[in-house]
């Protein structure tokens, strides 16, 4: 699929070359004349165009073979810098605006077509079984009560998705991205700010805004997790343990 960027770009402060692919109206509730917008930076020379991990030209059908678990998260996608803006509609001009990605590469493999039963929502009309996610599709990922988030996926192994969630907040009047502040108790140093986590959304709250699950991995490592949303920092604080494979392989052994 060739797609090129607008005549004019839709708000003002997207850039010439803004391939706008998704927009999201907020609530009236949380405030009125605000929507958000998933758009990605197109070639300067070239429309942009869709690609597939096995096939870079978008040429093979969705029905010609089995999702690898890395394409659960990418289908046919556009790989390039990806941004969301929060944009004022009535005086259409953009707010702010936050990156995607996953490294420090500035890009990420935007899904255009994927078929429905993985992470991303998909409502039809499916051609040959694909159809396009709905990305912006707001949720209460943060327990508060709200349904004003969104998220981001990467399947980068088959232990299941890492997962970036991004909200509007009423507090700022902003788009942003939800930080997890995770102490790992066997560690002494500082805990590090982190934006990726695998399976969040998977898991529901054991109580308000409280969240407390294990994660077991196809290396044998196994993940303890204990954290809280903080309204007031709009952050997820609290700890985890973390135990290596090799580890675990040796407390079984003990115990034959």
């Amino acid at each position: 699929m060739l797609v090129a960027a607008a005549a004019a770009p839709p708000y003002a402060g997207l850039p010439d070359e803004a391939v706008v692919l998704e927009e999201q109206v907020l609530p009236v509730w949380a405030h009125r004349d605000r929507a958000l917008v998933l758009w990605v930076i197109g070639p300067a020379d070239k429309p942009l165009h869709g690609r597939t991990l096995l096939d870079e030209t978008d040429a093979s059908p969705e029905e010609d073979y089995d999702y690898t678990c890395p394409e659960q998260t990418t289908g046919h996608f556009y790989r390039a810098p990806a941004r969301v803006s929060l944009v004022d509609t009535a005086g259409k001009r953009v707010l702010n605006t936050v990156r995607v990605q996953l490294s420090a590469r500035d890009e990420y493999d935007v899904p255009f077509r994927i078929r429905p039963g993985y992470p991303y929502a998909v409502s039809g009309p499916l051609v040959k079984g694909a159809g396009k996610p709905h990305i912006l599709s707001l949720k209460d990922f943060n327990g508060d009560g709200k349904a004003l988030e969104f998220a981001f996926y990467v399947m980068e192994s088959c232990n299941g998705p890492l997962t970036m969630v991004m909200g509007y907040s009423e507090r700022r009047d902003q788009v942003m991205i939800y930080e997890f502040l995770l102490q790992d108790k066997a560690a002494e140093r500082q805990a590090t700010p982190q934006t990726w986590m695998y399976r969040f959304t998977a898991h529901k709250p054991i109580g308000t805004m409280h969240w407390q699950y294990d994660e077991w991995y196809n290396s044998g490592a196994h993940e303890e997790w204990d954290f809280r949303y903080i309204p007031e920092r709009e952050t997820f604080v609290g700890s985890t343990v973390i135990t290596s494979g090799s580890t675990n392989l040796r407390g079984r052994q003990k115990k034959r």
